[in-house]
C-alpha cells in the first residue's frame, strides 16, 4: 500500500491487476469509517481492482482532480449533490 500524507489516502493494488494486459479498473472508495473503508478496501483489492480510498468528501475531492480518469458512481452520499455542483460533475 503506498500512503500520500498529504490527503491522508493509501493507493491498494492486487497483485493480480500486473499480471494481466487488460489496464485495471480503479475504484475509490470514500467512507469516514475506517473499519468500513478498510474492509471495502480489502474486498475490492482481492477482487483485481486497484483502489482508491479517501476518509472524507475533501480527500476524495482532492483524489478526483489528481485523477481525471475517475467516474463518479455516488452510493449512498449524504451531500454529494451539493458537491458535484461544486466540481461541476
Amino acid at each position: 500500500m503506498e500512503y500520500n500524507p498529504a490527503i491522508g489516502s493509501r493507493l491498494v493494488q492486487s497483485p493480480s491487476i500486473n499480471s494481466t494486459a487488460v489496464a485495471p479498473i480503479t475504484v475509490l472508495v470514500v467512507e469516514d469509517d475506517e473499519l468500513v473503508r478498510e474492509l471495502a478496501v480489502e474486498f475490492l483489492s482481492d477482487a483485481g481492482f486497484q483502489v482508491l480510498e479517501a476518509g472524507n468528501g475533501e480527500e476524495a475531492l482532492s483524489l478526483l482532480e489528481s485523477n481525471p480518469n475517475i467516474r463518479v458512481q455516488q452510493r449512498g452520499c449524504r451531500g454529494c449533490d451539493v458537491r458535484k455542483n461544486e466540481v461541476g460533475l
